[in-house]
């Protein structure tokens, strides 16, 4: 099939099943070898079995494996494993061996932590839900329902496909969407493959728009931090006796504060906003037992040319920052709604920019309660699915070199 062919509009469920949503290198040093080809530099594929070495057990993995190609649209290939596809090309076919013979590094080299590959997760969807944005509830294997164990185990199988390892919740303190969790998500046969996270939806739980004001508006900062005692309360009875299901950064589990960029009116106001979040991080760790591995909304949008002081102030309370996504909403809808995007080099040469832009101007930036230094985690969320806005276009070419382009990010 030709590249134009396979040129398609990605919309934000797709992009959520292909694309890495969040590429978690946390800590992982630099690593160089002198190998002939451009794969050498990102190592932990060759990486078969996960256990931290290139060796002759990796081999005997590829060679032990029968020839397979990825599942179509929603029906992901029954057996299908992601790390023997360690070319990323789909399928795992005859000349495997003689690939990894070639590009792999040095048998036994000991390599840096593999990179997490997370997506957002959501349970709000239903039949009559949202009516406003239709094709949000559905996708090309028919309705897509929170409360459905099936969907979610097919959406689980989806992403293993992609070697997509952990999801992170939308977590909102209502009673209706966290009971679909426990019906659809955490009850899906194949939910303990996965690992789980949390995002903290701000703006819903704390019932505001625009920018949260923490010092002149206590009932936010109170509200804010008996979620995040909610929150750790859930997420001890969702991970169950054992835990082992919970996405952990140095032994901590990881939430996500969407919007926290939005907290603090103006300067003189982030002290409060500060306050609230020693108060927020507090009341989780009551609840849960550990302090949660906090990830900050904090990095800039193509449009802003340097982070601001605010953005550097906010993150000495988190231990990483990202971007829910590097959607340009300005430059967007300046296209008109029947304009698509495409994935091109101009534009991933943009967000690679951009993404350099952030470790730059967070640099200097550490952690209040930790001193270590505040990890940028690059966004590869590629576009955002809004009614009346354009579509993002990729070609075969495109895909391929905007993963590679986050892969060389992490490094």
């Amino acid at each position: 099939m030709s590249s134009g062919a396979w040129s398609r509009h990605i919309s934000r469920r797709r992009a959520i099943r292909d694309a890495v949503v969040g590429a978690l290198a946390l800590g992982a040093p630099r690593i160089s070898m002198a190998l002939p080809q451009r794969p050498s530099r990102f190592p932990w594929p060759f990486d078969i079995d996960g256990n931290g070495f290139v060796s002759e057990s990796d081999r005997r993995l590829l060679a032990a494996a029968p020839s397979a190609t990825r599942g179509h649209r929603a029906r992901p290939e029954r057996d299908w494993n992601a790390r023997l596809d360690f070319l990323g090309r789909g399928r795992v076919d005859g000349d495997r061996l003689a690939h990894f013979d070639r590009l792999a590094p040095a048998l036994g080299t000991r390599l840096p932590p593999r990179p997490i590959t997370a997506c957002w997760h959501y349970g709000w969807y239903g039949r009559g839900r949202r009516r406003a944005e239709a094709p949000m509830v559905r996708y090309v294997g028919g309705d897509y329902l929170s409360t459905d164990r099936r969907t979610e185990e097919q959406f689980n199988a989806l992403k293993e496909e992609f070697g997509i390892s952990a999801d992170v919740l939308s977590w909102i303190d209502n009673r209706e969407v966290l009971r679909a969790y426990e019906r659809g998500y955490l009850s899906a046969s194949n939910r303990t493959r996965r690992r789980v996270g949390l995002l903290y939806e701000s703006q819903i739980n704390l019932a505001a728009s625009g920018r949260i004001d923490m010092a002149r508006n206590e009932p936010h900062a109170a509200k804010l931090a008996q979620d995040f005692r909610r929150m750790g309360q859930w997420l001890v009875e969702a991970a169950g006796d054992n835990m082992s299901g919970l996405l952990r950064i140095d032994g901590r589990p990881l939430v996500y504060l969407y919007g926290s960029h939005t907290f603090g009116p103006s300067d003189r106001d982030l002290p409060a906003v500060g306050a609230a979040l020693i108060r927020a991080r507090d009341e989780f760790a009551e609840a849960f037992g550990a302090y949660p591995y906090l990830v900050g909304d904090e990095s800039i949008f193509p449009g802003d040319t340097e982070v601001a002081f605010d953005r550097r102030y906010r993150a000495r309370y988190f231990d990483a920052v990202t971007r829910y996504h590097h959607y340009d909403e300005p430059h967007i809808r300046a296209l008109g709604s029947d304009s698509a995007v495409r994935m091109d080099a101009r534009y991933r040469q943009g967000i690679v920019a951009l993404e350099r832009r952030n470790m730059e101007g967070f640099g200097a930036v550490r952690n209040r309660h930790t001193d270590a230094s505040v990890v940028v985690v690059p966004s590869a969320a590629a576009g955002f699915a809004k009614r009346g806005l354009p579509s993002l276009r990729a070609s075969r070419e495109d895909y391929g070199a905007w993963l590679e382009a986050m892969q060389e990010l992490t490094d």
